[in-house]
């Protein structure tokens, strides 16, 4: 009864999809997760956006959507409001609801659901199986797909080196709030250190005028209560009298993506890959196609009830030629970003751009003029995006 072809360890999008498509592949899988219910606590914005391929590859209920976002502000240090028209459709979904519904399909495909069973060892036995013990019983499989989030321990009983340097972690606060001035169909971006040092605070509505707003600290400039309390002051200033619910706090990746994304018959998806956009930790759009690729790669491995490694491998060079490619660049951007953290400069920056026209202007050009007055800095960020 406790045995699968594949077990996926995390009930977020990335598990979710994984099961999902190895279940859509014929494969006998099962989805465990550790809290009794999945998608709280939501550690996110909880905005996705659409574009390219990705839309065939991932549908969206329209149960699940909270708002429609038509543009982006970025808000200088100094209050200079720099504004981007969205090309493609994006949206603030509930992730509570969209991630229950994506346990739900995976389901309704085949695939055996256990809430309230967190694993808390994994280790491989002599019959190349994973054992993946839970505090009541194992669950065994000769294909494992860890989807635990950016805590993974379980990959590192696997010998993954999951360490995060302190500049690829953003420490971050979240919280819903209501008040009349939410603007319903923006996500607004603050930066500065008068917000915070290293990192930005975020509002995403939700409609009838709430939104999720949170704040994030580079993990090195960070402290202990140090992003909540600064969350609770951004709240103040620009809500005032509003109440703040659903307040928690948890670490988001901010880095590369883990190396290698595969190991024998285990792999890694999502944020437990650290497969993110660097520059701001947002993770929806990576963990859908990464788990989705993942669960369908691990279903095409397996011949004659044995599972092939080396097919295994496909998912990691998928990721590395697509998706892959875009992270590393984000991350390269954010380093850059890093050294010119600077009050000063970025009002510059938001001086110069918001006279442009918010319809023709790019996150590119955002970027080559961030680094235009520093010819060494703006080659290495005009060749990112060759």
């Amino acid at each position: 009864m406790n045995s699968f072809d594949i077990i996926v360890i995390g009930a977020g999008p990335a598990g979710a999809m994984a099961a999902q498509a190895a279940s859509k592949g014929g494969r006998n899988v099962c989805l465990l997760e550790r809290k009794e219910k999945a998608g709280t606590p939501v550690r996110c914005g909880e905005g996705i956006g659409l574009k390219g391929a990705f839309s065939n590859e991932f549908e969206i209920d329209t149960n699940w959507i909270k708002a429609k976002i038509s543009r982006v502000k970025l808000i200088s240090p100094s209050g200079i409001a720099v504004t981007l028209v969205n090309s493609v459709d994006s949206y603030v979904v509930d992730r509570e609801i969209m991630d229950l519904d994506l346990v739900k399909r995976a389901i309704s495909l085949g695939a055996h659901y256990q809430a309230n069973t967190p694993v808390i060892s994994i280790n491989r036995n002599d019959k190349n199986l994973y054992e993946c013990k839970s505090p009541k019983e194992s669950y065994f499989a000769p294909c494992v797909i860890l989807a635990d989030g950016v805590e993974s321990r379980l990959a590192r009983d696997l010998c993954w080196q999951t360490a995060l340097d302190p500049v690829d972690l953003e420490t971050c606060a979240f919280c819903k709030v209501t008040h009349e001035s939410i603007d319903a169909e923006s996500c607004i971006f603050y930066i500065g250190n008068n917000i915070t040092p290293a990192g930005y605070a975020w509002v995403f509505p939700r409609g009838n005028n709430q939104a999720n707003i949170g704040l994030g600290v580079l993990g090195s400039n960070s402290s202990a209560g140090k992003a909540k309390a600064l969350l609770e002051k951004f709240v103040a200033v620009k809500f005032p009298g509003a109440q703040m619910i659903d307040l928690h706090c948890g670490g988001v990746p901010a880095g590369k993506w883990l190396k290698p994304l595969v190991k024998d018959g285990a792999m890694v998806v999502g944020d437990a890959a650290r497969q993110v956009i660097s520059l701001t930790g947002a993770g929806i759009n990576y963990s859908v196609y990464a788990g989705q690729l993942a669960g369908k790669i691990a279903a095409e491995a397996f011949h004659n009830g044995s599972v092939d490694y080396k097919h295994l491998q496909t998912y990691e060079k998928i990721w590395a030629k697509g998706l892959g490619k875009q992270q590393m660049r984000s991350y390269a951007l954010k380093t850059l970003l890093i050294k010119k953290h600077d009050d000063v400069f970025l009002d510059g920056i938001a001086k110069a751009l918001s006279k442009k026209d918010s319809k023709k202007l790019s996150i590119l050009e955002v970027f080559l003029r961030t680094f235009i007055s520093n010819p060494v800095a703006f080659i290495k960020a005009l060749l990112l995006f060759r």
